[in-house]
């Protein structure tokens, strides 16, 4: 067959085939996939760049600090997303939602003088300072006993087991706490505001399972359990055991020993992915 008859049989099949408007809607929607699927490949790209550098989560610089550890979530479907507002803080996978404005150890002697979290703060003095008016807080304690909780009520913290007390009245102030005993953590709430009672269940109402995240565990606990200071091998082997990257950085540690854990980030209770790294600061 030469040219001018390839030419001719084309025409003739073109000829059969018949021609109506344009498939609008489905080239719509293949455009749209592929608008899709750019941004799908440009958020990737972002996510492995922020694991590069151990940021999956933007988090605060530890305990003590006023920087906010906030809680970040994957996007919409991501399970442990916090509400609107607040952000996780906990021990393991329990967690309870507080305010984002909320700080971190903002305590005087070990009394908290801000709205704030209480974790893992270490020594304290032992000077008596009153509690401020309209001052909330959640403290969250782990590997302690609860005392008598043979009053308790039997609750259920996201399918947990766990105890809840009474709301009691000490010194101008509401307390109210919950142990989650198979997790071995207690979250103790306590408001000074003329709604504690309110402030105080709501947090506790709050508590949670994690499903797909865990938290940055504490380290102060380690220097009780040695007899000394926190070193870093001993909470490295600690955020290995829950899939956690150590990134180790050195700052002059007046009184310490070299190696001695001084500060973390993101900050202890803050929700981490596993995978991500934690940032340790040490004494050198």
């Amino acid at each position: 067959m030469d040219a001018q008859q390839l030419i001719d049989r084309l025409e003739e099949h073109a000829a059969e085939v018949p021609v109506g408007p344009p498939p609008l809607a489905l080239m719509r929607t293949r455009a749209r996939r592929q608008r899709q699927g750019r941004m799908a490949v440009v958020a990737a790209a972002a996510a492995v760049a922020a694991i590069g550098v151990g940021v999956a989560w933007p988090g605060g610089w530890g305990s003590g600090s006023d920087a906010q550890t906030s809680v970040a979530s994957d996007g919409p479907a991501d399970p442990d997303s916090p509400p609107d507002g607040y952000r996780y803080v906990g021990a393991g996978d329990v967690v309870a939602a507080v305010p984002e404005s909320w700080g971190t150890n903002r305590t005087d002697c070990g009394t908290p003088v801000e709205d704030t979290v209480v974790i893992d703060q270490g020594v304290t003095c032992m000077a008596l300072v009153p509690r401020p008016a309209d001052v909330d807080s959640l403290t969250v304690l782990t590997g302690s006993a609860a005392g008598d909780t043979q009053d308790w009520e039997h609750v259920d913290v996201a399918g947990e087991p766990a105890l809840r007390s009474q709301i009691t009245d000490e010194d101008g102030r509401v307390i109210q706490s919950v142990l989650v005993s198979g997790r071995n953590v207690m979250f103790v709430a306590e408001s000074s505001s003329a709604d504690g009672a309110d402030v105080v269940d709501g947090i506790l109402d709050s508590l949670t399972v994690l499903r797909e995240h865990t938290t940055v565990p504490a380290f102060q606990d380690l220097a009780f359990r040695r007899g000394g200071d926190p070193m870093v091998e001993e909470y490295a082997a600690r955020l290995a055991d829950l899939g956690l990257r150590t990134q180790v950085s050195e700052r002059n540690g007046k009184g310490f020993d070299a190696g001695t854990v001084l500060d973390v980030t993101p900050g202890v209770g803050s929700v981490v992915s596993p995978g991500d790294t934690v940032r340790v600061v040490v004494a050198r």
